[in-house]
Formats: C-alpha cells, sequence, structure tokens
C-alpha cells in the first residue's frame, strides 16, 4: 500500500492522441474499472474520447488544436459514477485508489463537487478550477508508466505472497470463539494484513477471508448487530459495508478514520478478542 510519489504527468503535453496503443482505453483503467464496479456498484461514463477539454473534436496529429487535448483522448482517463455518487466516491473509492497509488498508477482523481484535484509527489487535494462543477463522477487517470498494465487490481494489492494462509474460519463453540458472548477466541493469527476493499473471501484468489470473517464478526457484535452470516452462512467480502463498520469502530476508539484495517485497528480488534475492551 503505497502513495505515488512521482510528480504529476501533463498529459496535454504532448500531441500522439492518435498514434497506437492511444486509440482505445488503457488497459490499466479498465482493470480499476472491472475492480470498482464489483467493490464499489456503480458504472464508467467514459474513458477514450478524442476531444479538447470542451469537447471539441481533435483533429488527427500532428495538427495542433484549437484548445488544450483531454486526457480521454490517450484513453489515460476514466469517468467512474459510482452507485453513491460523490459521496461514496470520495469517502471510500479515492482514499482506496490513493493509498495504493503506486500499485494502480494513479496519476490524479477530480472531485468535480468540490473543485478539488488529487495530485501525486505528496501534493495531494488541491483546489482547482476543473470544470463539469456538481458532476457526481470521479475523473481518474493513469500514469504513462502504467498505462498498458493489464493486471487485476487484486493481482497488484494482494500483499506479500509470502503471508501463510489465515488459519479457517472459526466456528462458534470452537476454542473459545462465541462472537454473540463477546469471546473472540485467540484469533486473528499474528500476521495480519492490511484490509480493504477487494481483500475477502473469494475462493481461489485471497488469502484473507479468515481475517476479514474474524474482524467483521467483532465489529458487528461490538455493535449490538450480531455476527454476519450472507448467502447461506458465507462471509460477506471486504467491501464498502466492511469499511464503513471500521471507521464506526475506529471513530469509537479515537483511531484515524480511514476505514482501513490498519496495525492500530488491529490492535483494538485483538484487544476486543481479549475483552479488554468495553464493560459487560
Amino acid at each position: 500500500m503505497t502513495v505515488n510519489m512521482e510528480p504529476y504527468y501533463h498529459w496535454s503535453s504532448r500531441r500522439d492522441w492518435d498514434n497506437a496503443p492511444f486509440d482505445d482505453c488503457s488497459p490499466n483503467l479498465r482493470a480499476i474499472l472491472g475492480f470498482c464496479t464489483k467493490t464499489f456498484g456503480g458504472k464508467t461514463l467514459g474513458c477514450h474520447n478524442d476531444r479538447d477539454v470542451d469537447g471539441n473534436p481533435l483533429p488527427p496529429s500532428p495538427q495542433t488544436p484549437k484548445g488544450t487535448p483531454s486526457t480521454h483522448a490517450w484513453g489515460a482517463a476514466l469517468d467512474y459514477l459510482p452507485d453513491g455518487g460523490n459521496l461514496e466516491g470520495i469517502r471510500f473509492v479515492a482514499p482506496f485508489l490513493i493509498q495504493w497509488s503506486k500499485e494502480l498508477g494513479i496519476n490524479t482523481i477530480h472531485d468535480y463537487v468540490h473543485q478539488m484535484m488529487w495530485k501525486p509527489g505528496n501534493v495531494g487535494w488541491v483546489p482547482e478550477s476543473i470544470g463539469s462543477k456538481g458532476g457526481q463522477w470521479l475523473h481518474i487517470e493513469t500514469t504513462p508508466v502504467a498505462w498498458g498494465d493489464g493486471r487485476s487490481v487484486e493481482e497488484r494489492i494482494q500483499g506479500d505472497p509470502n503471508l501463510p494462509p489465515p488459519p479457517e474460519i472459526p466456528v462458534a463453540g470452537q476454542n473459545g470463539y462465541l462472537p454473540a458472548q463477546h469471546q473472540y477466541g485467540k484469533w486473528p493469527a499474528s500476521q495480519k494484513p492490511a484490509l480493504g476493499p477487494g481483500f475477502g473471501y473469494t475462493p481461489g484468489t485471497q488469502v484473507y477471508q479468515g481475517f476479514c470473517a474474524y474482524a467483521w464478526d467483532v465489529m458487528k457484535v461490538e455493535a449490538g448487530q450480531g455476527p454476519v452470516l450472507d448467502n447461506g452462512g458465507t462471509r460477506v467480502v471486504w467491501t464498502i459495508h466492511s469499511m464503513a463498520a471500521l471507521m464506526n469502530l475506529q471513530q469509537f476508539f479515537g483511531l484515524p478514520v480511514s476505514g482501513w484495517m490498519t496495525k492500530e485497528s488491529w490492535g483494538v480488534i485483538d484487544g476486543l478478542a481479549t475483552n479488554f475492551g468495553r464493560p459487560r
């Protein structure tokens, strides 16, 4: 999980939008779109489009257009609309993309509602006049280096491949694991990954399902909602809803409210597992 520290790249400084392979949407952005729609819902509003920033068609290169070429002309920008619009985009989607911006090759993110632009290189969110004021979608750009990276997001963010698989999901009544009684046994294992969207129960592709199930049960029970069982007993994937539950827990215990299962958050979970938490 690394923030991109390379300087912001100005796609509009070049004039090769009409050249291969820039006649289609970036494979990197296609992979990011697939992950986002699976995790956060929503849809694309467009990616590749040979136009300038004002929406006018661009002439074939090497002619010089009257306006500034849009990043969409290189297929280097994705307009993504989450199910919850800007509110969901800024609270969940953008933080996820930023925290993994090096691995995912994120060049910038535009927040049209607040007229803010996230830039890499330790710049962060800055006010910008970026048009489309009030637009509910996020404008997401790829770096040139990552433009052609078609690997799945899961492949790039799954963490240390040398981490051992987690233990099997604990069963109520075994080894003191009684979530309804605020007893969580001796879980989880000592090596704990950072958990966020995409880390979850995906049979055959993830090693985090046990950690997710454990943390999810703790948070739900501590919130007075009981353990979570979906789809006939299968625990849910770590999604936007998991993030919301974790943010509530982080706020209650005075931790930075990130929605990510950090080392400090795991400390709280472990503490609850040994009943240090609230009086019973």
